[in-house]
C-alpha cells in the first residue's frame, strides 16, 4: 500500500501537467511569424528576466543562483544566457508545440517550431522605437541608481562586483561538496546534526557502558557529518554548548579516555574533510573579491539599529527581508533576501518595541532558568542545547524549521527527571525575571542609541502603519506601487538612487496597497500599474455606498493624480474625476502599441518613447513641479 501511493504521488506532478491548459505565443507562427521580430527578452533585475510577447503579454523568468547562465519559468520554460545572445527553449504544453526562441540583445533573432524556421538578423530588421527597450545592452543587468552627465536615466548596467559575486558563488557552491541533506541548505543541516551530537552526550554521562559507547559512536557519527556541512555558525555553536558540561563536569571528562578517543577522531575526521574539501569555505567573504557569505551577513547587521529606530511598529516579520533590499541594500547590489540572514535580529526588525521586549526576554529568561538547573543538577545538555539553538539562529533563519525544534525540546524534557523543582526557591525566580528585564532593557536601549546616530544611507525613512516616508513626515506626493510597474524589485532602490543625485527633491510617501494611504488631503497621488484600477473601484465602491445610503458623496480627492502604465485605456477614466482634479497618464511606448486609443491620445495622456512598463526617469517625472 505504502508503495502504491508513493508511485501515485509521483505521477501527480505528471497528471497536473498533462491537465494544465496549453499556453500561446502571442502569436500565430505558421500565418504571422513576421510580428515574432516585435518581442523582446530583457533583465528586470539581477534575479528576474522578462520576454514580452508581440500581443503585450510577458513571462518572467528566475535566474538559478547555482547556475547563473540558466534561467527558468514556470511551465516548463528553460532559458540559457551565452553572451549577448539568450536561448529560450518553451514547455510541453505550447499551442502547435514546443518552440524555441534565440534573442540577441533584447531582440528576437530566430525563431523554430515544428517545420516552421524563421530568422530575424539584428541588423537587418528595422529597429521600431519600442522595440527594443534602451536599458538592455547585450548582457547587462540594469542597476538602480542614474548616472551623472550625459545619459543619465539611459543605460542602467550592474556593476561588476555583482557579476564577480555571482560566478564565485555559482563556482563555490559547485565545488564546495557539502552535505545537503536531510535539508537543501548545509547551514540548516550543520544546526540538526550539532544538535543530535550534542544529545548524544546525554548517554555518555549514564551508568551502563553500553550507553556509554552507544553515545559515544552517535556523537562521532553527527561531529562528521557536521564538519561535512561547512556551516561554521553550527560548529561554532556545538563548540559554545559543550562549554557548560565541560565546567559543571570538567574532572570527570578529563578522567574519560573514551572522550580523548573521540576527540582524536573528530579531529581526524576534519583533517579528511580538509584535505578532500575547499578550505576556504571557512574563510569565504574575508578573502578575495567575493561580496558574500560573511561580507553580505555584516552589510544587513550593520543596517539593524538603524532600521529598528525608523520602524517603531516593525518593518513586517515575513517582509524584513524585502524592506532591507528595498530601503538599506547597498544600491549597487541587488539580491531577493528573505531575511537578515540571523533569526534574532530578523525578529527585533520585524517586530514593534513590544515584541522585540518580549523576544529579549523570553530567551533571556528561559537561559537563566535553565542555568540555574544546570548548576544545581550539575547535568547542563539542556542548556547547551538551547544555547546551541540560540547560537545557530544567529548566523541563519532556522526557527520556521518544525524538526530542528525537536532536539532542544527533547533535552529541555530530559532535564525533568532530574526533578530539577525539588529544593528550587521563588525568589530565584526573580532574581532570574529581574536580570531578564534588566539585560533586555539594555540592549534594546543600545540598539535604539546606535540606530538614532547612524547616518542614513543618502536619505531618511521613517515606517508606520504600513506607509514609509521618505525624507520627510508630511510629504506631498504619495506613491502605490503594485510592484509591476515602476521597476518592478527595484522600485524602492530607483526611488533612493533618485534622491541621492537628487538631494533636493521633494520628500514622497510610498505604500503597496491603497488601503495604507494616509487619511486627509494628498496634493498628488502616484498609482503604478494595477494600484490605479484598485484605487478606481475604492471610488466605485464609495460612491455606491453614498447611493445607498442617499447621502452626498465626500472624498478628500487628490489634486494631482497620476496613473503609471495602469491595466485601462485612458477612456476608462470617468468624466467627473478629469474635472474634480489634474490627471496625468504615463505610458511607455512599447506597452501602447496594444490600446488603439493611444493612437490618438488626449492631452493629460504621455506616451514615453522608447520605454514599456519600467520607465529609468519616472522619479524624475513625478517629482517635477
Amino acid at each position: 500500500m505504502k508503495a502504491l501511493l508513493q508511485r501515485i504521488a509521483l505521477l501527480l506532478p505528471l497528471a497536473a501537467l498533462a491537465a494544465a491548459p496549453q499556453e500561446k505565443l502571442g502569436f500565430d507562427p505558421q500565418k504571422e511569424p513576421e510580428k515574432a521580430a516585435a518581442a523582446y527578452f530583457a533583465p528586470e533585475s539581477l534575479i528576474l528576466f522578462r520576454m514580452r510577447n508581440p500581443d503585450g503579454a510577458y513571462r518572467e523568468f528566475e535566474r538559478n543562483l547555482a547556475k547563473p547562465d540558466v534561467l527558468r519559468s514556470v511551465g516548463g520554460w528553460r532559458a540559457r544566457i551565452k553572451g549577448d545572445r539568450i536561448t529560450v527553449k518553451t514547455g510541453p504544453k505550447v499551442e502547435g508545440g514546443p518552440a524555441t526562441f534565440v534573442f540577441q540583445k533584447g531582440r528576437l533573432v530566430e525563431f523554430a517550431q515544428g517545420d516552421v524556421r524563421k530568422s530575424f538578423p539584428y541588423d537587418s530588421v528595422r529597429a521600431a522605437p519600442g522595440d527594443v527597450p534602451p536599458y538592455y545592452f547585450g548582457n547587462e543587468e540594469p542597476s538602480v541608481a542614474p548616472r551623472k552627465g550625459k545619459g543619465a536615466g539611459g543605460k542602467r548596467q550592474m556593476s561588476s562586483s555583482n557579476r564577480k559575486a555571482m560566478k564565485v558563488l555559482a563556482a563555490k557552491w559547485k565545488k564546495s561538496g557539502r552535505l545537503q541533506w536531510p535539508f537543501l541548505s548545509p547551514n540548516e543541516n550543520g544546526c540538526l546534526y550539532a544538535s543530535l551530537a550534542l544529545l548524544a552526550c546525554y548517554l555518555f554521562f549514564l551508568k551502563r557502558r553500553e550507553l556509554k559507547v552507544l553515545g559515544g559512536v552517535l556523537f562521532l557519527v553527527f561531529s562528521f557529518a557536521l564538519v561535512m556541512t561547512a556551516s561554521r555558525g553550527a560548529i561554532l555553536a556545538l563548540a559554545l554548548a559543550l562549554v557548560p558540561t565541560f565546567v559543571l563536569r570538567g574532572k570527570e571528562i578529563m578522567r574519560s579516555r573514551a572522550m580523548w578517543m573521540l576527540v582524536a577522531l573528530v579531529a581526524l575526521a576534519a583533517a579528511g574533510w580538509f584535505l578532500t574539501h575547499d578550505a576556504r569555505l571557512f574563510t569565504r567573504g574575508f578573502k578575495g573579491a567575493s561580496t558574500w557569505s560573511n561580507e553580505i551577513r555584516l552589510d544587513m547587521w550593520r543596517t539593524v539599529p538603524q532600521m529598528i529606530v525608523e520602524a517603531p511598529g516593525g518593518w513586517n516579520f515575513a517582509h524584513v527581508g524585502r524592506s532591507f533590499l528595498d530601503w538599506y541594500q547597498t544600491l549597487d547590489m541587488v539580491g531577493l533576501p528573505g531575511s537578515l540572514m540571523n533569526e534574532h535580529l530578523t525578529r527585533l526588525v520585524g517586530y514593534g518595541w513590544f515584541g522585540r521586549f518580549a523576544y529579549m526576554f523570553s530567551w533571556l529568561a528561559w537561559l537563566g532558568l535553565l542555568a540555574v538547573v544546570a548548576v544545581r543538577t550539575r547535568k547542563a545538555i539542556a542548556l547547551g542545547a538551547w544555547i546551541l539553538f540560540a547560537v545557530a539562529g544567529w548566523f541563519n533563519p532556522l526557527y520556521v524549521l518544525a524538526p530542528l525544534w525537536i532536539p532542544p525540546v527533547v533535552a529541555a524534557a530530559l532535564c525533568l527527571f532530574d526533578k530539577p523543582w525539588r529544593g528550587f526557591r521563588i525568589r530565584w525566580c526573580g532574581y532570574i525575571i529581574g536580570c531578564a528585564v534588566l539585560l533586555s532593557a539594555m540592549v534594546l536601549g543600545g540598539l535604539w542609541l546606535a540606530g538614532s546616530g547612524m547616518p542614513a544611507r543618502g536619505y531618511p525613512v521613517r515606517a508606520e502603519g504600513g506607509r514609509v516616508y521618505v525624507k520627510g513626515r508630511n510629504p506631498r506626493i504619495w506613491i502605490v506601487d503594485d510592484g509591476n510597474a515602476l521597476g518592478g524589485v527595484l522600485t524602492c532602490k530607483e526611488i533612493r538612487g533618485y534622491y541621492v543625485y537628487c538631494p533636493n527633491a521633494p520628500s514622497v510617501g510610498y505604500v503597496r496597497n491603497v488601503k495604507n494611504l494616509p487619511n486627509g488631503k494628498i496634493h498628488r497621488l502616484v498609482l503604478g500599474g494595477e494600484a490605479g484600477a484598485k484605487w478606481m473601484d475604492w471610488l466605485r465602491d464609495q460612491a455606491e455606498v453614498a447611493a445607498k445610503e442617499n447621502k452626498p458623496l465626500q472624498l478628500d480627492i487628490p489634486d494631482e493624480v497620476i496613473f503609471v502604465s495602469p491595466p485601462f485605456p485612458p477612456s476608462a477614466l470617468p468624466e467627473g474625476l478629469l474635472q474634480s482634479c489634474k490627471v496625468k497618464l504615463l505610458v511607455g511606448e512599447f506597452a501602447a502599441r496594444y490600446e488603439p486609443e493611444y493612437d490618438n491620445p488626449p492631452s493629460w495622456v504621455r506616451i514615453v518613447p522608447a520605454m514599456e512598463l519600467y520607465f529609468v526617469d519616472w522619479m524624475k517625472q513625478i517629482t517635477d513641479g
